[in-house]
């Protein structure tokens, strides 16, 4: 849905439970045409979707956030500003689907803590 469009995959490494991989935002993307106009901010709704994509892509299922057990928006990612952030993804099986767990982080700066139950 975002991916190729608002955002582009880079250095993608996948190990058996987990996912790595630099993001890079296209800051001339419409969505920064009304978030917000003149101070572009990455969407907290965003981040999530691409986050869901990026796990359906990997399971090679389409999984739907069921349950957030912590989602925490701790910076504002101005993608003209910060040119690539850092994706470390986990998951584990859970009675029902998977837990996520998620980062988006650039050196020292985390912009997003997640961990979601997908089924």
């Amino acid at each position: 849905m975002l991916e190729g469009s608002f955002y582009t995959i880079h250095n993608p490494q996948v190990e058996e439970a987990s996912f790595t991989a630099e993001l890079r935002f296209d800051a001339a993307h419409e969505i920064f045409e009304g978030h917000f106009p003149g101070q572009p901010v990455v969407p907290g709704v965003c981040m999530m979707q691409l986050i869901k994509e990026q796990f359906n892509k990997i399971i090679q299922q389409n999984y739907t956030l069921r349950e957030g057990q912590n989602i925490k928006f701790l910076a504002m990612i101005d993608p003209t500003q910060t040119l690539a952030v850092q994706l470390n993804l986990s998951w584990q099986p859970a009675a029902e689907g998977y837990w996520v767990t998620a980062l988006l982080q650039q050196d020292a700066t985390t912009f997003l803590k997640y961990k979601a139950r997908f089924a």
